[in-house]
């Protein structure tokens, strides 16, 4: 979970995920989910193929900004 607001052509990390390799957003769309502001993202990612992750329950990182794994 994270307050960066992500748009298409960002590169991030799942940071419970390093093995996936840098992402690339593909498309990002603002929701709400559990009383909470987030974005459902879709993300193709260079190791695990494209997901749909929604910053509500994941924690993304911009690449180098954070030890991957520290969150």
């Amino acid at each position: 979970m994270t307050d960066q607001h992500w748009q298409p052509g960002d590169r991030l990390i799942h940071s419970l995920r390093p093995e996936w390799g840098t992402g690339l957003v593909l498309a990002a769309t603002s929701i709400r989910q559990d009383g909470k502001d987030a974005q459902r993202l879709s993300i193709r990612f260079d190791r695990a193929g494209t997901k749909n992750i929604s910053t509500a329950v994941a924690t993304l990182v911009a690449p180098g900004s954070v030890p991957v794994g520290a969150s």
